[in-house]
């Protein structure tokens, strides 16, 4: 784990900060025309396998087309949802005869968990020469994928990209009030500006904003609207002297 990444932020991010939760996964029983139907849909290289609410593989463009060349009896070439529509066409006996995720998908899949170190599961993405690890809980359960891009935006992550993580850790610690603040980014630096009634939602919201990987630094702009701010505030409205302190 080398200095140059670790310095980047104060602490280490975990794979639950940079993992994808909206994962589109696959059946065993489902067919390669379905699976390569899928990939090619949400422009993706690869997903896991699920039965019931366990991993039990992982099947990548790769996989498929070596059964698509091992079918061919030749290299492939092309698209992966051409290639077996192709087959399809030519010889459906063929096709029928690698048509599921079950029978090409790698059994032998490489894991990691919410809680683990986002440099951890780089280490482990080069060590097996893998593009990509489903983020499992408990009893197998998988919860997202992390994948080599996903870390590597850690690296140079965008404005555009910061701004909606900083809007769910507002939300995050309370709905209500972070309906009152406004958050922009910058180059990295958050501007939090507007008035909030709670002095924890306030100390919290720069404390969780500055934890998101690749903010640099916080401006805290939010006024803190004390009881006797509000006293005097709403004392003002109604046109009547505030109450004595």
């Amino acid at each position: 784990r080398g200095p140059g990444l670790t310095s980047v932020f104060a602490t280490e991010p975990t794979v639950a900060q940079v993992m994808t939760t909206n994962v589109f996964s696959l059946s065993p029983d489902a067919t390669l025309l379905e699976a390569a139907n899928l990939l090619a849909a949400h422009r993706i290289a690869g997903a896991p396998v699920v039965e019931g609410l366990s991993v039990v593989g992982i099947l990548s463009e790769t996989d498929i087309m070596r059964a698509m060349a091992e079918a061919h009896d030749e290299d492939a070439s092309g698209s992966v949802l051409s290639a077996i529509r192709d087959l399809a066409a030519v010889d459906p006996e063929k096709a029928a005869a690698a048509r599921t995720v079950a029978d090409v998908m790698t059994r032998k899949v490489v894991t990691t968990h919410p809680e683990a170190g986002a440099w951890e599961a780089a280490a482990l993405l080069e060590r097996h020469r893998v593009n990509r690890l489903p983020v499992t809980g408990a009893l197998g359960r998988l919860e997202g994928i992390v994948t080599r891009s996903d870390l590597l935006r850690l690296m140079a992550p965008t404005d555009a990209h910061l701004g909606p993580q900083v809007r769910r850790a507002l939300v995050g610690i309370d709905a209500e009030e972070s309906d009152r603040v406004k958050s922009s980014v910058k180059e990295g630096v958050v501007l939090l500006t507007g008035r909030t009634r709670d002095w924890h939602f306030k100390t919290a919201a720069v404390e969780m904003v500055r934890q998101i990987p690749g903010v640099r630094r916080v401006d805290d702009e939010v006024a803190y609207l004390s009881p006797r701010i509000r006293l005097k505030i709403d004392s003002h409205d109604t046109g009547s002297d505030p109450a004595p302190p």
